[in-house]
């Protein structure tokens, strides 16, 4: 049925890498796709019993695997060699993103991990065209990428932002510093021109009081000149006046 051929789909892409080699998988990784209700083990245990895939026990990990049954199968099968082709791009980034998150997931999620820049730009695009066949995993991995991306992108807006403030800031007490600067420059001119008008006013009021000054003097020297003319016409008649006598 179409649903279940999805799916087939789905887990046949897994089993196949971008090189057209056969990839060895494990068992809980694809009964964790979608729907993830039992229905994806029985889909495999059906692919195994029709001798399509093969599924061996994994000594080492304790868990079971599960790969195609020989890789003549890729060009043996069309519908499988056209689901290879038509998903080869998505196969490599298909693989790139399981090999991300396992190391992700086994280092215990460091942030330094996750894919930024162009690779997180890739993660989105996985998310929006890959994302039914993600599984858990990867899926957790993708979604710590873009949160990651969506807070340095946040942090990077903040950041601009707050460069602009600083700069309007900058700005603003850079035109306050010129107009201060031109308003002092204009009240040192006008306190240079009233100097210039005090020390005029006083150089006149001098000139006054150095006029009425020699005035006083060539009065008190006129004065002077009378009295002594006086002092000599008083003399003058006091001796007419003794020779009178």
């Amino acid at each position: 049925p179409p649903p279940r051929r999805a799916l087939a789909q789905a887990v046949f892409q897994r089993l196949v890498t971008a090189d057209g080699t056969r990839a060895i998988v494990d068992l809980d990784e694809l009964a964790a796709l979608p729907p993830a209700t039992g229905e994806v083990r029985a889909l495999i245990d059906h692919l195994v019993s029709a001798r399509l895939l093969v599924s061996k026990a994994d000594d080492h990990a304790g868990g079971a695997t599960v790969e195609l049954i020989h890789e003549a199968l890729i060009g043996a099968w069309p519908r499988l060699r056209q689901w290879a082709e038509a998903s080869r791009e998505d196969a490599a980034s298909l693989v790139q993103v399981r090999q991300a998150a396992q190391q992700w997931e086994a280092r215990g999620c460091p942030p330094g991990l996750l894919w930024r820049g162009e690779a997180a730009d890739e993660a989105r695009w996985l998310a929006s065209r890959l994302g039914p066949t993600l599984g858990p995993r990867e899926r957790r991995f993708v979604d710590a990428v873009i949160a990651h991306a969506a807070r340095a992108d946040r942090t990077r807006r903040l950041v601009v932002l707050a460069t602009m403030v600083v700069l309007a800031a900058l700005v603003v007490a850079g035109g306050v510093a010129v107009v201060w600067v031109r308003q002092a420059e204009q009240a040192a001119l006008r306190k240079a021109d009233e100097a210039r008008a005090a020390r005029l006013e006083l150089a006149g009021q001098l000139q006054v009081v150095q006029a009425k000054e020699a005035a006083r003097v060539a009065a008190e020297r006129q004065a002077a000149a009378a009295a002594a003319t006086a002092t000599a016409a008083g003399a003058d008649a006091r001796m007419s006046r003794a020779e009178l006598e």
